[in-house]
């Protein structure tokens, strides 16, 4: 026994041990640098080949946004998309109503084909000035400051705007209308949120007036911390990784092979992810922005608005929060005096691309065309 563990030892030396220990870390480290390596310099390709075929716009500051515009005629719909989302939920949609009229969809900064938000130097006078007046990045102020700069400056689009957002996006185009009401003929709000959001009442069983709603705690305890392990994965390369196994699947908004890169694009890059996060984030800052707007400006009775109501946003969501979200709809609906209430709650296809949604826009695309 003694004589073969020598024979071992002379075969297999101490130092030969320590080699293949040595190789075997390298070969390790390399496997876990690889996938974020190749996924950065993949990221770095398709950002040059995305931008190379489609044009962004300076709205001051050394900030970019991306804006695209199909179709001829007036009013000018401008379409704002869900929270967290870029332009490409718009397309299908986008190339339906161009037909009629001039259709221009953009990404809000960080999302989508967009610069992130310019961070403001606070101890800076002049830029100081705009942070205190525009507020913190990714909330509603600073959002319809850029979409106004956009619209206005960077590439000047013919008034009067047929504005429809979603969620978010709602708000955007909502407090646009309160600050630029002469731009603005019609606006259709999807979806909308509404500061109501952020708190309950106290008819509910158990709850206090005050108390925080459970769409906060969706918000930061659900879909914040989903977002930031895919950011985490992402980093990590993991998410190209999937998409390559075919363990990752996206939303069908369309079929173009170019608009599903970019999607996948847009899942890999942990920047992006970081935008979507921050909107979340900020979301009770938003909507108390729109909240104090709202009531210092009030939106003039010659601009129609519709607000539409439908179930795709609700898939899997309590009760209690379904009907939260009913009655602060409802509450948008009541402080927007001779505005439209429409339920397509019963379409059972992606809202943002249903015919539904296409044919309401088209009645009041049609009704503004009579009056200008």
């Amino acid at each position: 026994m003694g004589k073969s563990t020598k024979q071992i030892k002379e075969k297999i030396p101490i130092s030969g041990i320590c080699e293949y220990l040595k190789n075997a870390g390298k070969t390790i480290l390399l496997l876990i640098l690889l996938p974020p390596m190749l996924n950065y310099g993949g990221l770095k390709k398709e950002r040059e080949y995305f931008q190379s075929n489609a044009i962004l716009f300076d709205i001051g500051f050394g900030q970019q946004l991306y804006m695209n515009c199909t179709g001829v005629g007036t009013p000018t719909v401008i379409l704002d998309a869900p929270t967290g989302s870029s332009s490409d939920v718009w397309l299908r949609l986008q190339k339906e109503l161009s037909s009629i009229s001039t259709v221009c969809v953009y990404d809000r900064a960080g999302l989508g084909l967009s610069d992130v938000p310019r961070q403001l130097n606070a101890s800076d006078p002049g830029e100081g000035a705009v942070l205190r007046a525009l507020g913190p990045e990714s909330t509603v102020v600073r959002m319809v400051s850029d979409l106004h700069r956009l619209v206005t400056f960077a590439t000047p689009r013919q008034r009067p705007f047929l504005l429809v957002g979603a969620e978010l996006g709602g708000a955007v185009v909502q407090t646009y209308s309160h600050l630029h009401p002469q731009d603005v003929a019609g606006l259709i709000l999807i979806n909308p949120l509404h500061s109501s959001l952020l708190h309950i009442p106290a008819t509910n069983t158990g709850k206090q007036d005050g108390d925080e709603s459970p769409w906060l705690n969706y918000w930061f305890n659900h879909l914040i911390l989903s977002y930031r392990l895919l950011q985490i994965s992402a980093m990590m390369g993991l998410n190209r990784l999937g998409f390559l196994a075919g363990q990752l699947n996206l939303p069908n908004i369309s079929d173009d092979e170019d608009v599903i890169a970019r999607q996948k694009h847009q899942v890999c890059d942990p920047f992006h992810v970081q935008a979507v996060i921050d909107e979340y984030r900020s979301i009770g800052i938003s909507l108390n922005q729109v909240d104090e707007i709202s009531n210092k400006w009030i939106l003039p009775t010659n601009i129609s608005v519709s607000v539409i109501r439908s179930s795709m946003v609700e898939s899997g969501l309590e009760p209690e929060m379904t009907g939260i979200l009913d009655k602060s709809v409802q509450n948008l609906v009541n402080s927007l005096p001779g505005s439209e209430f429409i339920d397509l709650r019963s379409s059972q296809s992606s809202i943002y691309s249903s015919k539904a949604l296409g044919d309401e826009i088209k009645k009041t695309l049609e009704k503004i065309q009579q009056k200008i």
